[in-house]
């Protein structure tokens, strides 16, 4: 059975950045989850007014799929920078994964989490989406957000930029759910049986309310133009890196309440680091079963999800 193979992301991004060495580190000490607790009632809303909205808002799953989160070691490298800043860069995004109990893979990893320093994030979008059609274009469905997300991704201007890859998962098998690229087809007079359907077939159940496959990430690529460190000081940025590597943000979004997603709203008060609602959102978000057929559905369990986590942390703050 032939598998998809991604293109190595560092290939990718040395074709469009300045020279840089990527490097891979294992999991650094220190402890990336110490919360950030505010105020959780927020311009009058009830925390379950905020969770919906921040759910709702925040996730930008693969066209036609769940959100995806990363069960495969992470492992992260950086392309444009060196030395201690590197070094920075991907402690703290590996801190950030460790909190969710996510692994690190060891040094000398291949990285599937790559940033990449550029001075033009559009023209270096542009280049790697030319010389690497086939990352942005996998040729499979419900592995990326699609079209009119890869025109942003190249035109956005904004101060970073990323891109993520994920596989729907068959979870009785662990294989694809869905044909990938070279994956021979089959013709209907072939299929006498489930199994008949290979790895990426899913033996429907009469029901419309749960979906049993999931999403697993597979590749993030994040672009940080150098203007990001006129407007925030790094280990703001680092941070900011940290929440659109580990989950499938959209591009656009602006939560409710306090988020590090506003670091560039002119309008919206910096937040120094991941807010308690940010942890709470990455935290729900991994533990969460999203089984639901609905992704509305699957929101609102992670919404839900999000209240107990930030009641629970604000009650434990306030006995301390």
């Amino acid at each position: 059975m032939m598998f998809q193979r991604l293109m190595p992301l560092v290939l990718i991004a040395l074709a469009a950045s300045s020279p840089g060495q990527a490097q891979s580190v294992e999991t650094p000490q220190q402890d990336a989850a110490a919360s950030q607790v505010e105020d959780v009632l927020v311009q009058g809303l009830r925390n379950d007014q905020i969770a919906q909205q921040f759910a709702s808002t925040v996730g930008a799953p693969a066209t036609g799929r769940k959100l995806a989160v990363w069960r495969m070691p992470i492992c992260v490298g950086t392309v444009g920078m060196r030395g201690e800043p590197a070094r920075v860069m991907i402690d703290r995004v590996s801190d950030w994964g460790h909190s969710l109990g996510l692994r690190i893979g060891a040094p000398g990893c291949r990285p599937n989490i790559l940033i990449v320093a550029a001075e033009n994030g559009d023209e270096a979008a542009r280049s790697m989406a030319v010389t690497h059609r086939r990352v942005f274009r996998t040729g499979t469905s419900g592995t990326t957000a699609g079209a009119a997300a890869l025109r942003a991704f190249q035109t956005s201007g904004h101060p970073i930029r990323w891109w993520h890859t994920s596989m729907p998962i068959n979870t009785d098998t662990g294989k694809p759910a869905v044909r990938v690229r070279g994956q021979d087809p089959f013709g209907a007079g072939e299929i006498r049986t489930p199994a008949d359907l290979g790895p990426y077939g899913i033996i429907v159940q009469p029901s419309l309310m749960r979906d049993e496959t999931q999403d697993d990430l597979r590749q993030a690529l994040i672009i940080v133009e150098n203007s990001a460190l006129d407007q925030a000081d790094f280990m703001q940025v680092a941070d900011y890196v940290a929440m659109v590597a580990l989950a499938q943000i959209s591009a656009d979004t602006s939560p409710p309440t306090a988020s590090i997603l506003h670091l560039f709203d002119a309008a919206r008060a910096p937040s120094e680091t991941l807010t308690a609602w940010d942890q709470a959102y990455l935290q729900a978000l991994y533990a969460s079963d999203q089984s639901k057929a609905s992704q509305g559905a699957n929101e609102a369990t992670i919404a839900s999800a999000m209240v107990r986590i930030v009641e629970r942390n604000n009650a434990a703050s306030q006995t301390d």
